[in-house]
Order: C-alpha cells, then sequence, then structure tokens
C-alpha cells in the first residue's frame, strides 16, 4: 500500500506545488491565503475520513470567487454516505475559510456560502481498480448541485449514468441518512 501511496503524494504534491507558483505570480496574498486554507482543510479532511487529497483549485479575478478540493477514496461508497461527507466536507471547508481573518478581504463575498465551494470524491478501490455499477466512481459537489457518476464497463473514457441532485434535494436526503445513523 505504501509503495502506490508514495507516487500519488509527490504527484499531488507536485500539482500543488506548481498550482500555488503559477497563482502567486497574478496575485500572490490571496492565493497564499487560500492555500494555506485548502491544505489546512485537505489534510483534517483526509485524516477524518481516510482519504487523499489528491487535487484543489482557486478561481479568482481581483478577489477569490471560488475554492475546491478533491479527495481520492479507496473505498466503495453508497450515494447516501458519499452525500453526507461531501457536506461534512462543505461545511468543513466553509467553517475554515469564513473564519479566517487572512483571507476575508480576498473574498468576492463574505461570508462564503456552499455555492463558492466544491468538494470531489473519485473513488476506486485500493488498488485503483474500478468500480462498476451499481457503485459510484465519482461523488461531487459544486455550485450547479450534487452529482454522481458510475463507470461504464465497456469504455473505461466515459461515465454510464450520472445523477444529478440540487443542494436543497441533496441537503433533504442528506439530513434524513443522518437521522437513520447517527453519529
Amino acid at each position: 500500500m505504501k509503495k502506490i501511496l508514495s507516487p500519488i503524494l509527490i504527484f499531488s504534491i507536485s500539482l500543488l506545488l506548481i498550482s500555488h507558483t503559477f497563482q502567486n505570480k497574478k496575485n500572490p496574498e490571496p492565493t497564499k491565503a487560500a492555500m494555506e486554507i485548502i491544505s489546512e482543510t485537505s489534510n483534517l479532511l483526509a485524516s477524518k475520513y481516510n482519504m487523499i487529497p489528491c487535487g484543489n483549485g482557486i478561481n479568482m479575478d481581483e478577489k477569490i470567487e471560488y475554492l475546491s478540493i478533491e479527495f481520492h477514496v479507496f473505498r466503495p461508497l453508497t450515494k447516501d454516505k458519499a452525500r453526507a461527507m461531501l457536506f461534512d466536507c462543505i461545511d468543513a471547508f466553509l467553517e475554515n475559510i469564513n473564519s479566517n481573518e487572512s483571507i476575508k478581504s480576498h473574498l468576492n463575498n463574505y461570508p462564503f456560502i456552499q455555492k463558492n465551494v466544491g468538494v470531489v470524491f473519485y473513488i476506486t478501490e485500493k488498488n485503483y481498480k474500478y468500480l462498476y455499477p451499481p457503485h459510484i466512481c465519482v461523488a461531487q459537489c459544486s455550485p450547479s448541485g450534487v452529482y454522481f457518476m458510475t463507470n461504464d464497463p465497456e469504455n473505461k473514457f466515459q461515465y454510464k449514468e450520472t445523477y444529478e441532485e440540487t443542494h436543497e434535494e441533496a441537503l433533504a436526503l442528506v439530513k434524513k441518512y443522518r437521522e437513520e445513523h447517527p453519529q
């Protein structure tokens, strides 16, 4: 397992550093503040949910409009479990952003809200073996909604199915799931 994880971690860190370097040349202060929050949040959530951070995003002109984080998950997740984890991650991400004084002045709007952040899970087996229906392979919460994708067993370069939910629909399902599965 360590042999597999080491190249992923090196690759992920390299991407983070490259992204950070290019962003810093454009506008160093907001990018630095955003990258610190992304890093802190990614590490916290990776530890809490046994995931590996594998990407991030910053959308900004003069001010930060959108931040995202991505994780690799090495176990099957049901849509219900993935949805609850997505919203837990969104809540933690927003808490870290909105409670950080160094980023406030760099945000396009304060406080940041759910539609200002995104979280993506790329889901496989432990050895990167693809999961096929009925298992989901991607779970994503973005400004436009919540999405779940399944791999196509006949074409590994496309998704077989995509399920879409509004934030409101997804939140209602998360509430129901949490009532049925108290922690």
